[in-house]
């Protein structure tokens, strides 16, 4: 999500006193909001990847503490990052846009913890909210985004044992919840229900005590290497020959082969010392894709085979270490046999739109589109919603041979590439943050690289997001 200077409008209201805080406080939300919310939520708070902000209901039973505590603290484990990197003020600023979305105020906080029947509390769980909840409160499957769940929900059942929720909500914001209902989810009213006062007051206390118990939900993988590699005692040629063999012993369909560094340079220029092997299990593809969308940034599943100074390694990126900028402990269950790293921008512009400004935005950069992988061959007949999804690849090739010669462990990130694809009436296109690699690998040089295609991705997505 795009991240822009903030305005020096201070000075500029005390010389001319013409505008209120109240109005600059409403201005810069709605620029921070698109800045770091837009692109999950929906520009109007409609959702997407995240939940609905502008629904009614939740306006009307969510105090501001909630919302500011959701900021700040996120759903680890579920998709939502937390912006621990925003002032105070910024939040606040935030905050003040989603109340514009109502015209009623926000309710009072109320502090202090409900008191019912936790037993009861438990029996009533069971029957009116584990369907979608889940028997532990973790929550309903997916992201959010019409892959993952029909179109015609507007949200998935929110995990409600994750430490960020519990957080966040008050046992008040959590009853006011239970007693209004959501419109447009299968969450009715529990008082329309049946339920009385007492019932929902037993099946708060019941929630708050998954404050006591583990949270799947914020699983996170831990893992050392950046990059997996091994040594071959073959030939480059037949070390290649090797890794397509066990490609197809482990029933993966081999998608590419080839150098590196083709469609960078003219066919038959690039260096013969790199070679890559693309494959795809595309049942696996398909769960992958229902738990997260945006997986598309570890596709294809790539092993890069290299000879340097005389010996020839095979790498891939290691999956464990990736998977921890997509905040989904579904998807690290995944990789198991932060997501403010991702960058993430959404546009209403038509798939094809979107596509053909991303690729112009690539070229305007300075940088050479090397391909465009499909993903979503078999989408549609598997249940999705789209038959529109691609990875392109992008670099320059100097810049690439030079990083490489330095630093061959450098070859499974390379080349660039982002992830584009449809989602209902709008396209998303995402990658992930350059500078998450200045923790992978600690060297200045890199750091200096990395921070140099950090600034221009951003501008690559914030150019396809408001094309020109």
């Amino acid at each position: 999500m795009m991240r822009m200077l903030r305005s020096p409008i201070v000075l500029w209201v005390v010389i001319l006193g013409l505008s209120s805080p109240l109005a600059h406080a409403a201005h810069d939300g709605a620029r921070l909001y698109a800045q770091h919310c837009a692109a999950c939520h929906g520009s109007a708070g409609t959702g997407g990847v995240g939940v609905p902000l502008a629904q009614p209901d939740l306006l009307a039973t969510v105090d501001d503490r909630y919302l500011i505590g959701t900021i700040r603290h996120g759903r680890p484990g579920r998709v939502m990052p937390a912006f621990r990197q925003l002032s105070d003020a910024e939040v606040k600023a935030i905050v003040a846009h989603i109340r514009s979305w109502s015209a009623k105020p926000a309710p009072t906080p109320a502090t202090g913890h409900i008191k019912g029947d936790k037993t009861r509390g438990a029996k009533l769980y069971a029957e009116r909210c584990a369907a979608c909840h889940g028997d532990q409160g973790q929550g309903g499957h997916g992201t959010g985004v019409t892959f993952s769940r029909p179109r015609d929900l507007a949200i998935l059942a929110p995990a409600l044992n994750n430490p960020g929720f519990l957080t966040a909500a008050s046992d008040a914001v959590i009853k006011a919840t239970l007693v209004r209902g959501r419109e447009g989810t299968p969450m009715s009213s529990f008082l329309k229900q049946g339920l009385h006062e007492r019932d929902i007051d037993d099946i708060v206390t019941f929630v708050r005590g998954f404050e006591h118990a583990p949270a799947a939900s914020a699983t996170v993988i831990v893992t050392e290497s950046p990059i997996i590699v091994r040594d071959s005692n073959y030939s480059l040629q037949q070390t290649v020959e090797n890794v397509k063999q066990a490609f197809s012993a482990a029933n993966m369909r081999i998608v590419r082969t080839g150098p590196l560094e083709a469609g960078l340079v003219e066919q038959g220029s690039e260096n013969p010392k790199q070679y890559i092997v693309d494959a795809c299990d595309f049942k696996f593809l398909n769960r992958a894709l229902a738990v997260d969308p945006r997986v598309g940034l570890f596709l294809p599943c790539r092993i890069v085979v290299s000879e340097h100074g005389g010996k020839v390694q095979v790498m891939s990126i290691n999956p464990k270490r990736l998977s921890a900028i997509f905040n989904n402990s579904e998807l690290n269950e995944m990789c198991e046999p932060r997501a403010d790293e991702l960058i993430m921008v959404r546009t209403t512009q038509t798939f094809p739109e979107a596509m053909a400004n991303l690729q112009q935005a690539i070229q305007d950069h300075g940088y050479k589109v090397a391909r465009v992988q499909r993903v979503d061959i078999g989408l549609t007949s598997s249940g999705f919603k789209t038959a529109e999804y691609r990875v392109v690849f992008f670099g320059r090739i100097e810049e690439q041979r030079a990083l490489t010669a330095q630093h061959p462990e450098m070859l499974p990130y390379l080349p660039l590439k982002i992830v584009i694809f449809a989602e209902g009436d709008s396209t998303l296109a995402l990658t992930n943050s350059p500078a998450l690699l200045g923790t992978f690998f600690r060297d200045p040089a890199l750091t200096r690289q990395f921070q140099h295609w950090e600034r221009d991705v951003r501008s690559i997505l914030d150019q396809v997001a408001n094309p020109r």
